[in-house]
């Protein structure tokens, strides 16, 4: 999320005291000696706590340094991104994403082949990446002007690119006089000087299933 730009840095930074739930005591202290003859372990700080069933639930390390020609200090650089490494590598690489969106290319991502945090996140990635795209190259005509404005400001926020708000309709108003009356020649989308076809790519349409 924070790679993508949808979510702020520290939205993944938080407390796990918060996520404890009643009658849970979370005992915030490394774990010095493990004494399963007497079932129990004793902290850092000497405390010895007692148990009937004990589970060890050590989680994933990162080891960056295992990847060939892996630079931690290039994501967000040259193009390479990572979802993994911290919050800050996130917001870097949502720089390179936003760049990437800019200038287009060709795009590649990995899915790591061993454990990881969340199995599904580069998935997850590579379709927002896809809609981000997609997004980009989106040409919006909104006849109106007391609600385009404001409807093409909501939409420039979620992230679209090229907005346009253009009153009075596709084909604009009519010439009141001269040789061209009548010719629908004044404002308009037609008339805007902006990309505009009566076929339009259906490659590039969105059409309901």
């Amino acid at each position: 999320m924070i790679a993508a730009g949808i979510k702020p840095r520290d939205y993944a930074v938080s407390a796990t005291r918060d996520y404890v739930p009643a009658g849970v005591d979370l005992i915030e202290e490394r774990v010095k000696e493990f004494d399963p003859d007497g079932n129990k372990i004793v902290t850092e700080s000497g405390k010895p706590v007692p148990y009937d069933f004990l589970i060890v639930a050590t989680g994933l390390k990162l080891d960056y340094d295992s990847i060939p020609g892996m630079d931690v200090n290039q994501i967000g650089k040259n193009g390479m991104g990572s979802v993994y490494h911290s919050p800050a590598g996130a917001e870097a690489t949502w720089q390179a994403m936003s760049q990437f969106t800019q200038t287009g290319g060709v795009g590649l991502f990995l899915r790591p082949a061993t454990e990881m945090k969340c199995a599904g996140a580069p998935l997850k990635y590579a379709f927002i990446t896809d809609d981000r795209l997609r997004r980009a190259g989106i040409l919006l005509c909104r006849s109106g002007g007391e609600r385009g404005a404001p409807s093409a400001k909501a939409l420039d926020g979620k992230g679209y690119k090229q907005v346009y708000v253009v009153v009075d309709g596709f084909e604009g108003d009519t010439v009141k006089d001269g040789e061209k009356k009548n010719w629908r020649l004044v404002n308009g989308w037609k008339n805007s000087g902006l990309p505009w076809s009566y076929a339009p790519n259906k490659a590039k349409m969105y059409l309901p299933q």
